[in-house]
């Protein structure tokens, strides 16, 4: 048998493509505008400034928070905060809770208990709250002054119980 050499081919050299050249439109002095070059640094603020929280983005549309929820610290508000509806029993129970923001609230479908706060000053955080599917418990708060985050309240098919509140001065 008779071997064949491979038979070899020619490398074909191929030609660089180039990119087409880039027409550049005229700029028109009249009628375009010069811009600013945007600065990227972050901005510094003074130590003594105080700085003012964003609002929460308003939801789009009802958001029913589903099942019993406790407040009992600062930190669980990220969690509820665009809550419309809920959908059990809010109960707001912390030793250290200063405050509470549900700026959307305007339904729970159980009960509403706000008790055993030591420096809550006032049901602010609820302004919007206008139905309650159940009792509302507000009881044991040394520091509550008024009610007046109830206002908007208009709708509750269960008992009002409000004791041991030792500064509650307004029930207005």
């Amino acid at each position: 048998p008779v071997e064949e050499d491979p038979v070899e081919e020619d490398p074909v050299e191929e030609d660089p493509v180039e990119p087409d050249p880039v027409e550049e439109e005229p700029i028109d002095d009249e009628t375009t505008t010069p811009t600013e070059p945007q600065d990227d640094t972050p901005n510094e603020t003074d130590p003594g400034e105080d700085e003012t929280p964003e609002p929460p983005t308003p939801p789009m549309g009802d958001v029913l928070c589903t099942g019993n929820i406790l407040i009992d610290s600062p930190d669980d508000m990220q969690w509820y905060v665009n809550c419309t509806e809920i959908g059990g029993t809010l109960t707001i129970s912390g030793p250290d809770l200063i405050t509470f923001n549900f700026p959307y609230l305007i339904r729970i479908h159980d009960d509403l208990i706000i008790e055993d706060n030591h420096v809550l000053a006032n049901l602010d955080g609820i302004s919007v709250l206008n139905e309650v599917g159940g009792d509302i418990k507000i009881i044991n708060n040394m520091m509550l002054t008024d009610v007046k985050g109830l206002e908007g309240l208009f709708i509750f098919e269960g008992g009002l119980h409000i004791t041991d509140n030792h500064n509650l001065i307004n029930l207005e």
